[in-house]
């Protein structure tokens, strides 16, 4: 993800956290209490929405471009994945992301 376009979207889920801290219902605020401890216990630096982002495309496939190639895992560097052309294709890798459709999906998802 570019700098900008990932600056973007830790603000706009900064927003959203505060949405969901500020909320009401109980859901909610187990939606954030679970959100805050999964940030917490991975070290983010800044928040990430993996699952939620591959249920929205799985509910809307426009949400996200795939891109069908060969992934490969280099385990001697702690996981490292890269894409080899020199193998069949294995798995679509998301190559960009309508963050506007992401991100109504979640708010709309959520009540908020």
């Amino acid at each position: 993800v570019p700098p900008l376009l990932a600056k973007a979207i830790a603000e706009e889920i900064k927003k959203i956290l505060a949405d969901l801290k500020n909320n009401n219902s109980k859901a909610i605020k187990l939606v954030y209490e679970a959100m805050m401890k999964w940030f917490k216990h991975y070290e983010f630096s800044s928040p990430v929405m993996h699952d939620p982002l591959t249920v929205a495309s799985l509910i809307d496939e426009s949400i996200i471009n795939t891109q069908l190639c060969h992934l490969d895992v280099d385990l001697s560097k702690d996981g490292y994945t890269f894409i080899n052309d020199n193998c069949p294709n294995n798995v679509y890798v998301s190559t960009s992301l309508n963050k506007e459709k992401f991100f109504k999906l979640f708010k709309e998802t959520l009540g908020i």
